[in-house]
């Protein structure tokens, strides 16, 4: 038998394989009806309707949260609305201090001058690693830098003082 031949045959049992497993799932959910059990301990032919459950039983399984590990009602109500939250838990957000990248300084370790670092009156010289203000300059690139922290990363580039 050749090699094209086998690989024929191995493809012709893999389809028959998952077209059987196929079939055999299908016939079993066609013939049963919705509230009845099969399987291998059910009689043949047709099965026993399940037991109905009641309101009373709904009621215990509605009343805790079925997603939660512990089962128990969260302290805090969730709402969608975000004006519905709690004075003492919207903290206003910081605002992002306005920088601006004044210059380059060139040469063996270059720097940049940077406005606008807060806690810090006029300019700062900061070299790439050196931080002020929260502040850190990662890199310099060309005319730009950039700097990160306060949750936020900028790309500043030297601003033109002549349009």
């Amino acid at each position: 038998m050749s090699l094209a031949s086998l690989r024929v045959l191995l493809v012709v049992l893999l389809l028959s394989g998952c077209w059987a497993v196929g079939r055999a799932f299908t016939v079993e959910l066609r013939d049963a009806e919705p509230g009845q059990t099969r399987g291998p301990g059910a009689p043949q032919g047709r099965a026993q309707p399940s037991a109905v459950p009641t309101p009373d039983l709904l009621g215990g399984a509605s009343a805790r949260p079925l997603f939660r590990a512990d089962r128990r009602l969260a302290e805090m109500r969730f709402s969608a609305d975000s004006a519905a939250m709690p004075e003492e838990q919207a903290a206003p957000a910081a605002p992002r201090p306005a920088l601006a990248l004044t210059g380059i300084v060139r040469g063996r370790r270059p720097a940049a001058v940077l406005s606008g670092v807060p806690g810090v009156e006029g300019e700062v010289v900061l070299r790439p690693g050196d931080s002020a203000g929260g502040l850190r300059l990662v890199r310099l690139d060309g005319d730009r830098a950039i700097v990160h922290g306060l949750d936020t990363t900028w790309r500043l580039t030297v601003r033109n003082p002549w349009p």
